[in-house]
């Protein structure tokens, strides 16, 4: 099977572009890599695991990916069965992993 191909939700929308990117603390960039994703109208900004909200009733990142490479070697009668269609939840980092498993970010 060659190189993974993935699709991203955030929110439940489809994300036409995400990029990994070192993290900025106090204005310098750090070795640790994050997960930025672009929208029309806020621009490129951060997506994290809203750990540090301070009241749980706000509103969360709601992050997605389907490995497409994965999901079209399942048999069509298979996928249409599916319930979640391929897409698996996942937090900022553990999609960080996934990439770097696949060979997508070193």
């Amino acid at each position: 099977m060659g190189q993974s191909q993935f699709r991203f939700k955030l929110n439940g929308e489809i994300i036409t572009e995400l990029c990994v990117r070192c993290a900025m603390l106090g204005g310098k960039l750090t070795d640790k890599l994050e997960i930025a994703v672009k929208d029309s109208v806020l621009g490129w900004f951060a997506v994290d695991d809203n750990s540090s909200l301070l009241d749980d009733a706000l509103p969360k990142f709601h992050l997605q990916y389907r490995d497409e490479t994965e999901w079209q070697a399942i048999p069509a009668f298979e996928r249409r069965l599916s319930k979640d269609k391929g897409w698996k939840t996942v937090t900022p980092d553990e999609l960080l992993g996934v990439l770097r498993e696949s060979g997508a970010i070193k």
